[in-house]
């Protein structure tokens, strides 16, 4: 038996509860630009390697696969079945189905509520992804992870925003850190997590990483760019990449240095060993490029044009030549360039790394992993309602400290129905009467419809945190999409419309009658979820706040043309005429004309000439059905209700696609 193997073997009772992840012969390619002029490209070229509790370091050229290897290993990315060869295996065996709920995932972006504290942001994480019934074993739980993160003396500081000056960038990424670490997972995978700090910053973070895997065994896995001597020092295992995807070294990151002096290439002690090793890549890329990981002595050809003639490239021994066929004289050119993922398939650290994974092939059944038990079907921690309830609370908090969202609607709410109040103000049933209910009336649908187009930003401002906590398992689409209704109905739409209505309605005098009023305010709240729900279909749709809001504005422009009031309808041809069916502004005013206009009497003086010229003049009352008629709304009592009905339709049929188009976007990161 090998040293290897007896070194395996008596760290049997270790590996019980450790968990190793190797890939073996994991090669990615995937398509690139326009759909009828796509090129294949290949990001990863036969990929090896076995990451083992402790930091585990991917590195390499900007563009050489790092990220693309950590979310094949991480299982984050969505690939089909003929981009993605070989195998990737956590102890032995392929990924269990609960595999996201062992492992944590630390996007580069700081995707967490700014406007909420670390404490709180930790505590809705644990919330949701913890299984412990009794808040306090939460709470001791968060307790925990904020002092072994030094997050204890800004638990109770907010983030930050845009407008909310909060903590610093390494607070901020440790609070990342904390809401992956709260379900104390086997392993962590981290997108280059300095990206962004500071050199003390980045220290801070990659101590509490090195803390983390001493002190609970983790095997953690990240890509990082050229870290500092330090920080390097921190590193257990160390997979350098080239710049075409090839390994150019797999092993422990302290051997490094020694690895690469054995082949000639000798680090200057004043030099960095991260910085060293991207010089050393880039200056003997060329190799790699036509390179396909093969083991034979002429490795690869390729073909360029050059004035001299066609240029032939080979790659013999550990040597670039390159010969001009077409010249006058037979010329040969020798580049001095190494070829450094040839050099490692032939070294020993490579067979030692293979060594590794065949030992974990034959030793898979020492190894337990820890199966995580869940009661419920679709694997979250929480049943639907505790999930509702938990992003209806953070939705709360979020809006209440945000003084453009909590103040500027109802503040613009108000001076609307002042400004039309004051313009509609105490109306007439005169002989004009009509005109001016009805203008009133019109005008208060069209700002109803409106008020909601800076609803557009509701899922685009937090798509992003959306998508990483659902590839996480926090929640599902549905309760995710229930919390965000339900909070922009209550927060959003009935306060605003409420003020609105209620400064309007009893400023131009409209019917004093209590159920002609209750109706208006619920009819205002139905035409203001409609357009809010519109606004929620092209936010999800797109992800520009500029170009979803234009789409909504000419969408109830639209809505308002074949509304019947700029245009006779009868005059429209067929193939336009049916948009009166789907227009909410349409049957918003049939909805309040037909209560507050229909039951009304207009007296004035009024004159008719007859047909043989004479002139007839007095005190005339027309009622409010008669003018509706001529308006093209015929007047029935129950059609109130008809109207609001076909509003509250159109609602469930744009909510219905708007959920649809939310199940369509993919987990990300």
């Amino acid at each position: 038996m090998s040293s290897n193997q007896i070194e395996y073997s008596s760290k049997n009772e270790a590996q019980s509860k450790a968990s190793v992840i190797s890939f073996h012969g994991l090669k990615y390619e995937t398509a690139f630009g326009p759909k009828r002029q796509k090129e294949q490209k290949k990001i990863l070229r036969n990929v090896s390697g076995v990451f083992e509790p402790g930091l585990n370091a991917i590195m390499g050229p900007s563009g050489c696969g790092k990220t693309s290897l950590l979310d094949l290993l991480a299982k984050r990315r969505d690939v089909r079945p003929d981009e993605v060869s070989g195998q990737v295996l956590l102890n032995g065996r392929e990924y269990p189905k609960c595999f996201k709920q062992l492992t944590g995932y630390v996007v580069q972006d700081d995707v967490v509520f700014g406007s909420l504290t670390v404490k709180e942001n930790i505590i809705f994480a644990a919330n949701l992804r913890l299984k412990t019934s009794s808040a306090k074993e939460r709470d001791e739980i968060v307790r925990d992870l904020l002092s072994e993160l030094n997050l204890d003396k800004c638990a109770d500081t907010r983030l930050g925003t845009e407008l909310i000056k909060g903590v610093s960038g390494g607070e901020k990424k440790r609070c990342h850190l904390a809401t992956e670490m709260i379900t104390q997972p086997q392993i962590l995978f981290l997108d280059e997590p300095t990206t962004g700090l500071d050199a003390y910053m980045s220290y801070s973070v990659m101590s509490s990483l090195r803390q983390l895997a001493d002190n609970r065994g983790c095997t953690i896995i990240f890509n990082i760019d050229q870290p500092r001597l330090y920080i390097y020092t921190m590193f257990d295992k160390l997979h350098l990449l080239s710049c075409f995807g090839q390994t150019v070294y797999h092993g422990k990151a302290q051997h490094a240095l020694r690895y690469f002096a054995n082949l000639g290439l000798i680090c200057e002690s004043h030099n960095n060993p991260a910085d060293f090793f991207l010089d050393i890549i880039m200056e003997n890329s060329d190799s790699g490029e036509v390179l396909q990981n093969s083991g034979r002595d002429n490795l690869a050809m390729k073909f360029d044009n050059d004035r001299r003639g066609d240029i032939v490239t080979s790659f013999k021994s550990d040597q670039i030549v390159v010969s001009y066929p077409n010249s006058d004289h037979d010329e040969e050119e020798v580049i001095d360039k190494k070829n450094l993922p040839k050099m490692f398939q032939d070294s020993a650290e490579a067979l030692q790394m293979l060594s590794e994974c065949d030992q974990i092939l034959s030793l898979s059944q020492n190894y337990k992993l820890e199966q995580i038990r869940n009661k419920n079907k679709n694997n979250f921690s929480v049943g639907f309602i505790l999930q509702v309830l938990f992003l209806m609370q953070r939705q709360v908090k979020d809006f209440v400290r945000n003084p453009e969202a909590c103040f500027l609607p109802p503040i613009v709410a108000i001076a609307s129905g002042l400004v039309c109040g004051i313009v509609w103000f105490d109306l007439q049933l005169t002989g004009t009467g009509f005109q001016n209910y009805f203008g009133a009336l019109i005008n208060a649908v069209m700002i109803l419809c409106f008020q909601n187009i800076a609803a557009v930003e509701i899922f685009i401002r937090g798509r992003a945190i959306f998508m990483h906590e659902l590839s996480n398992g926090y929640y599902s689409y549905f309760a995710f999409f229930v919390s965000k209704m339900l909070s922009d109905m209550l927060l959003m739409q009935f306060l605003p419309t409420l003020l609105f209505v209620n400064f309007f309605y009893w400023m131009a005098g409209l019917p004093s009658d209590f159920g002609i009023y209750i109706f208006s305010i619920l009819t205002g709240i139905v035409l203001c979820m409609c357009s809010s729900a519109i606004a929620c279909l092209f936010s999800i749709a797109l992800n520009d706040v500029s170009m979803a809001a234009n789409l909504m504005s000419k969408t109830l422009i639209l809505s308002f043309l074949f509304a019947g009031l700029m245009v006779n309808i009868a005059s429209v041809s067929k193939g336009l005429s049916w948009l009166q069916y789907i227009s909410i502004v349409r049957y918003g005013i049939n909805c309040l004309s037909i209560p507050i206009i229909g039951p009304a009497n207009f007296c004035g003086e009024r004159s008719f000439k007859l047909e043989n010229g004479t002139t007839l003049s007095g005190n005339i009352c027309v009622s409010g059905r008669d003018l509706l008629d001529d308006q093209d709304m015929p007047y029935k009592g129950e059609e109130k209700w008809f109207n609001l009905g076909m509003v509250v339709v159109i609602w469930a049929v744009i909510i219905i696609m708007s959920f649809g188009k939310l199940l369509t976007l993919k987990k990300r990161k």
